[in-house]
Order: C-alpha cells, then structure tokens, then sequence
C-alpha cells in the first residue's frame, strides 16, 4: 500500500514547515540539525537498550518521550528519531499510546500505513526535497550525499527512488 500524492505533498509540507520553524531566520542546509526540531517539539530523547533485538526505537506519548536504540550506528539513530518525530506530529489522533520502530512485516494494514508515514516523514526531515535534489544535481554519487546528509547510503538511495529521481 503506497502513499497517495495527497498524503505525500502533506508530509513534504509539513516537514519544511517544521524545518523553517526551527531554523527561523538561518539557512537549513544539511545534515539537518535535529536538536532544532526536537526543541520546538518539547520531546525528550533517551538512548535504551529495547528486550526485542528488532525493535530500533519507541515514541512513547503519555511521556513524551522518544527512545532509541543505544547499540544502533548513529545515522540509524538519527533516522529513528525522526521516524519518531513523524509518529508525533502525523499520529496525535491515534489511539496508541506508544509506537515502535521495529518489523514491519507483522504490522497490521493500519499500523503499516502509519509506519510508511512516519519512514515518509524521516526521510523528508533529514532530506529535505528541494536540497536534497540540489544537492544530487551536483554530487551524482549515493555515498557522498548520504555523507553531505548524515543519513545512510540505504536511506539516500530510497529518497531518490521514491522521488522517482533514480528508477524504481
């Protein structure tokens, strides 16, 4: 089940709002600064070792609070965040309390959606379209502008393709 364009232009707007918001009057330019937007969020990220080896981050909502994985490579951490982010801003409606980052196979066909929402989220935050592009535009190489924006080379790959930059 794929996003619609709808739901797609959503999140590409709503993470540049959040992006200038955070920014203000400053250039964003990458890797994105996440402290920025976790500030305006008023959330409060902790590192946590989670029982199932699968599960790399949570957002727990009563407490405000986002955990991620502390044996996780930093761009993966980074990544979670704000995957978790995304189930902030993108879920406040749900009834769920806390939301785990975790295997995506045994999700059922509502929290897949919210997963693909929250994946669509992080990976507009940390690369924001239009930079993103730009930077493409000059650098041609995965690794470097997974490098130029702290995220991984799997990470960049997947925005480009469903930019429909690279073919899918």
């Amino acid at each position: 089940m794929a996003l619609s364009k709808e739901e797609v232009l959503k999140i590409e707007s709503l993470t540049m709002d959040l992006l200038r918001d955070a920014y203000r009057e400053t250039e964003i330019i990458p890797p994105i600064d996440l402290d920025k937007v976790i500030q305006h969020s008023g959330l409060v990220i902790k590192a946590a070792d989670f029982e199932n080896p699968d599960i790399a981050g949570a957002y727990d909502r009563t407490s405000a609070l986002i955990l991620i994985k502390k044996s996780d490579p930093y761009f993966r951490q980074v990544f979670t965040v704000a995957h978790e982010l995304g189930h902030y801003y993108l879920h406040k409606e749900k009834p769920d309390e806390i939301f785990y980052r975790g295997d995506f196979e045994n999700l059922d066909g509502g929290q897949k959606k919210q997963e693909q929402e929250a994946n669509w989220f992080a990976s507009s935050l940390l690369m924001p379209q239009e930079i993103f592009i730009k930077f493409w535009s000059i650098l041609k190489n995965i690794n470097e502008l997974a490098s130029s924006f702290g995220v991984s080379s799997v990470a960049c790959y997947y925005r480009l393709k469903n930019l429909g930059i690279i073919p899918k």
